[in-house]
Formats: C-alpha cells, sequence, structure tokens
C-alpha cells in the first residue's frame, strides 16, 4: 500500500487527540453528502419536470412539421407528395390547415386557433390518449365533429353529449368586397362538439380540432395546407430523415423536429436546469469550508508527526501529499455517500410517490427522472471542488509553517 495514502487513511479513521477534529472531520462528510445528494435528486426532479413536458407537447405535435418559409399557406403537388413517400423512415404524413377563428356556442363566444387535420393526425400524435371526455372523431355520416380544449370547453359552457347544439366557427372573408353587414363578411362553418383533451392552459385555452375539409372552407383555402406534420418510424434516424425531408422540400421550406417547433421552451427548461446546477455548485462550495478547517487543525496537531517523518528523509511534497489524500478522502466519503442517499430517496419517491403535484387536472407522483450522465457529471465536479479544497490549504500552511 501507497505509504502517503496509509498514512493519511490512518489520520481519517483513527481517534485524535482534540475531539473536535474528529467533530469537524466526520461535519465535512455529511455536508459534501448532503451536497452531492441535493444535486442528484433536484436534477432528477428537474429531468422529470422536462421529460413530463415534453410528453405532453409531444402529444400534440408530430415528430417533423414542415412550413413554407413565406407565407400562411401553400399547395403541395403530387410529385412533392410522392418524393415524401419514398423517404425511408417516413411513418404518416398528414397536412394540416391552422388560422384564428371565432368561436360560438349559445349566447358565449370566443377566439381559438383552429387547427384542421386529415385522418391520420391522431394516428401520429398522442393527443387521443390525453381526450378526457368523448372521442377523437371528426367526420361521420351525421356530419363533422370537433375535438377542442378543455379550457374552451368550459369557456362556452360545452355540453359534448348534446349533439343537438352545433359550435359555430367564424372567419373573415378573403378579398375586399364591400358589405352591408359585419355577418356578410364571414364564412362560417358548424360542428359538433365531439370531445375535449387536457394538455395544460396553453393547449386548453388555444386549440380546437376539426377535420381538414371544414378548416379549408372556413379559411377559405382551397386545397392549400399550413404545413405538412410527419411521424418517423421508431427505428428512424430523425436527422437523416429531415435531411431528407429538407432536400425534397427545398430552400422555400422549414423542416423542423419537435425540438425546433418548441425551441424556446425546451432552451429554456435546459437553461434553469443549468442554473439550478449553478447554485447547487456554489452552496456544494460553502459545505468544502468545512474540510479547510478539518485539514488546518488535523495539520496543527500532527505537526510532531510530520517533523518526524522530515527527520525520517521525507520532503515536504510528501508531506503535502498526506494532507491532499487526507481531503480527498473526506470528500470521497462525503460524494460516495451522496450518491447512494440521493439514489435511495429517487428509487423512494419512485416506488411510494413521497411528493405529489396538480397536473393534467388529477394529483399525480412529482416526476423524476434519473441519467447516468448527471451523476458522472456531480461526481466529477465534487472531486474537483473538494480537490481544489484539499490543495490549498495544505499547500499555504505546510510552505508558512515548515513543522519546524
Amino acid at each position: 500500500m501507497n505509504l502517503s495514502f496509509f498514512i493519511a487513511r490512518r489520520y481519517l479513521i483513527s481517534r485524535k487527540t482534540n475531539n473536535a477534529i474528529n467533530i469537524i472531520s466526520w461535519i465535512s462528510v455529511f455536508a459534501v453528502a448532503v451536497g452531492t445528494a441535493a444535486l442528484v435528486i433536484i436534477l432528477s426532479f428537474m429531468n422529470g419536470l422536462t421529460g413530463l413536458v415534453k410528453d405532453l407537447y409531444n402529444s400534440f405535435d408530430a415528430d417533423i412539421e414542415v412550413t413554407r418559409v413565406y407565407g400562411k399557406t401553400f399547395q403541395p403537388d403530387s410529385l412533392m407528395i410522392k418524393k415524401l413517400h419514398d423517404i425511408n423512415g417516413i411513418q404518416f404524413i398528414d397536412f394540416s390547415v391552422e388560422d384564428n377563428a371565432l368561436l360560438k356556442y349559445g349566447d358565449k363566444q370566443t377566439f381559438a386557433v383552429v387547427k384542421g387535420v386529415g385522418d391520420d393526425f391522431f394516428k401520429m400524435t398522442k393527443l387521443e390518449s390525453q381526450i378526457e371526455d368523448g372521442n377523437s372523431v371528426l367526420k361521420a355520416r351525421d356530419g363533422y365533429y370537433v375535438v377542442m380544449g378543455k379550457g374552451l370547453n368550459y369557456q362556452l359552457g360545452i355540453n359534448i353529449h348534446n349533439k343537438f347544439s352545433s359550435l359555430q366557427l367564424f372567419s373573415p372573408k378573403k378579398g375586399n368586397a364591400a358589405v352591408f353587414t359585419p355577418e356578410d363578411g364571414l364564412i362560417e362553418e358548424q360542428v359538433i362538439p365531439g370531445g375535449y383533451f387536457t394538455i395544460n392552459d396553453e393547449f386548453d385555452y388555444k386549440y380546437v380540432i376539426v377535420h381538414r375539409e371544414v378548416a379549408q372552407r372556413l379559411f377559405d383555402c382551397d386545397n392549400e395546407v399550413s404545413s405538412i406534420e410527419i411521424a418517423l418510424a421508431s427505428d428512424a434516424s430523425p436527422q437523416d430523415t429531415k435531411d431528407a425531408i429538407q432536400a425534397v422540400m427545398g430552400k422555400d421550406f422549414q423542416v423542423k423536429d419537435r425540438y425546433e417547433q418548441n425551441k424556446t421552451l425546451f432552451s429554456t427548461l435546459q437553461s434553469e436546469k443549468l442554473v439550478v446546477f449553478i447554485v447547487l455548485v456554489f452552496v456544494l462550495l460553502v459545505a468544502t469550508f468545512n474540510i479547510i478547517g478539518s485539514l488546518i487543525m488535523l495539520m496543527m496537531e500532527k505537526k510532531k508527526d510530520m517533523r518526524t517523518l522530515l527527520n525520517l528523509g521525507a520532503d515536504e511534497k510528501f508531506i503535502q501529499k498526506i494532507f491532499h489524500l487526507e481531503g480527498m478522502l473526506i470528500v470521497l466519503a462525503g460524494a460516495l455517500a451522496g450518491l447512494i442517499l440521493g439514489l435511495g430517496f429517487c428509487f423512494l419517491h419512485m416506488k411510494f410517490e413521497l411528493i405529489t403535484m396538480q397536473a393534467l387536472g388529477r394529483e399525480m407522483a412529482y416526476p423524476m427522472k434519473m441519467f447516468i450522465s448527471d451523476f458522472l457529471l456531480i461526481f466529477s465536479v465534487v472531486i474537483l471542488i473538494g480537490s481544489i479544497a484539499a490543495w490549498f490549504p495544505v499547500r499555504i500552511f505546510i510552505r508558512k509553517f515548515h513543522f519546524s
């Protein structure tokens, strides 16, 4: 066994003359353990929250969205559609029409975004699983149906089980033709309330889903669409497929994956995680001051031992190494204990739902996800901070006193 490591280990576990040094040493281990455990637990909660938000948005958004760089609508030609179907990795292709409209039900009215979709929309998204009441049928023998956000449904006071009352959709007519009454300048469509979904307030108070045929008539855009929405096969490479789609569509179109469709949101979530990590690292830095105090007190107590080692031929570098290893052992013990504590809490939470939150209209366990990359990052940062905290006081103290 390395002699310096052997001496450092003995100093850590052996009883000191001054009992305060023992207490401070174990307080140092405890402080590092608590800081490490806090990093593990809070970052796991942040991962879970990010995953929950991604799942909610992914339930509405397609894997790939193609829109025109300039202009709101375009008319996809048959050759373009054929080339898209020939790309490996594409499972579904749907065309959507999206714009603002006035909604009216009885004597209540509000504005919302009307999204007209095709028959494959619910196959390529997870929105059907978010429908709280009713169903996802948009076109039936008895007419066209609408699926809307829960907030809009409550705002308009709609009873989706009453098939005799329809929801009216209004949109301005295109062109500058003179009109004598406001109604003459509007296009009206009527749909039957069929169900409502709940994701979050951003969607619940914003979107209504209708069949694409209804939206095209409502917005007077004939065969034009606002976007092409594409679902990828499970074994497809998102980036390769995206590049192939971009090559087919050309520079007049922009192709966005799920991250790019909600870039601001996901960038914010990543920034929040980074900020939380930095704050906790600073807390951990404060905790390492215990290590500095513990090492200084230990070096003062062991001055006689160090003189003996110097007389036996040891040099200052050897003595520095002993106390640096002592500090590293404290940090390592605290880091390992913290990882175990953090992992233990995470597993207990996932099994017994220790912390709950209100989401999707119900109480649920606060989401949590653990990533190996986070553990490696936390362990590396803790060891780095501890190494610096152990190196600095040892170097200064030994150079100043020389144990003479």
